[in-house]
């Protein structure tokens, strides 16, 4: 049997990886070495950058992806191949998609997207993929409605609004329980106990762990 393994450095976020100054080619040569290895690769995750700004994001980019390439320079002038130089994350994804260095591109909030990343980074051009369908439970006083998304069902990492909801854009989200959410809304009195919605994330990442299960829905589009 086979495996691929990937020598993963920190380039600054300090959570996972070695240092580029660390002995990065004593570890590198064992896994190049091993019977059992098939792809010897380096991996940078640069999840820290989270700048709006493009032209600051792109630069603190390009400062975090050098010690990638430091070290692939340093590893091939020591007579060892890099097959792959493997980048993320998701703010920093189309920078790394557009640079032929970069292999492969290893970001996750990127394929589904959320309402948190399309308000930090517009000028980004994805759009939120992933919808939580919750519905009414009961239609309260004072233009609320309690529906059954409460903090089991959704990311509660971020302040709030953590969902916005797509037919009620003038929600505002009163409370927030274990089991269930409060919002009040001008078009409150218009829906009744067993109405369904749609609501988007404000963090997908923790959200779909939530899960084991999704549905896939498909817009077919008609020629004229």
């Amino acid at each position: 049997m086979t495996i691929d393994l990937l020598l993963d450095v920190d380039c600054g976020m300090g959570r996972t990886g070695l240092p580029p100054r660390s002995k990065l080619m004593e570890l590198y040569r064992a896994i190049a070495a091993e019977p059992a290895t098939i792809d010897d690769s380096v991996h940078v995750y640069d999840g820290h950058i989270q700048d709006s700004a493009p032209k600051l994001r792109r630069k603190r980019c390009e400062e975090a992806f050098s010690s990638a390439l430091e070290i692939k320079s340093r590893l091939e002038a020591g007579r060892l191949s890099v097959p792959r130089l493997v980048a993320g994350g998701s703010p920093t994804f189309r920078l790394h998609a557009e640079n032929p260095m970069v292999t492969d591109c290893s970001p996750s909030a990127t394929i589904l997207w959320d309402t948190g990343y399309q308000e930090s980074f517009s000028d980004l051009p994805f759009r939120p993929a992933a919808y939580f369908f919750t519905r009414a439970i009961s239609r309260l006083s004072e233009g609320k409605l309690c529906l059954d998304l409460g903090g089991k069902a959704v990311s509660a990492d971020k302040p709030q609004p953590r969902v916005i909801f797509v037919a009620l854009p003038d929600a505002e989200i009163v409370s927030h329980s274990e089991e269930h959410l409060i919002l009040r809304n001008r078009f409150a009195k218009n829906h009744s106990p067993g109405d369904f919605f749609l609501s988007i994330p404000r963090h997908i990442g923790p959200a779909v762990a939530l899960y084991d299960k999704t549905f896939i829905f498909l817009r077919s589009r008609r020629s004229n």
